[in-house]
């Protein structure tokens, strides 16, 4: 996740830029989900307490069960750096992800 950073360089040295991700496919899902889901919004999500989150792919999951930093407001520093994380994320040639199909056959 740190690494992710190196992404720009990297392509515009056009060498392919794989991401490995530890967690699950589900987390994973959720996560590149969430830059989508805060941009544009003028408040942080904490305001909606214990309201599901609906992603694509991943069972409904409350608000509250997100990493504290993303709860804050958008244009907090925090929240800013982790969406960009998120949205390095997507932006590389693939993912290698840990888990297998048969796991989590809802979200690979």
């Amino acid at each position: 996740m740190f690494c992710i950073d190196a992404t720009n360089i990297c392509m515009n040295l056009s060498v392919l830029v794989y991401t490995f991700f530890a967690w699950s496919a589900s987390c994973l899902s959720a996560l590149t989900q969430l830059p989508t889901l805060i941009a544009g919004r003028q408040t942080g999500l904490k305001e909606l307490g214990d309201t599901p989150l609906n992603f694509v792919d991943v069972p409904p999951m409350l608000v509250s069960h997100l990493i504290k930093e993303l709860l804050e407001h958008p244009k907090d520093e925090m929240c800013k750096a982790m969406m960009n994380i998120w949205k390095l994320n997507t932006e590389t040639m693939g993912v290698l992800l840990n888990t297998f199909e048969l796991l989590e056959s809802r979200a690979v």
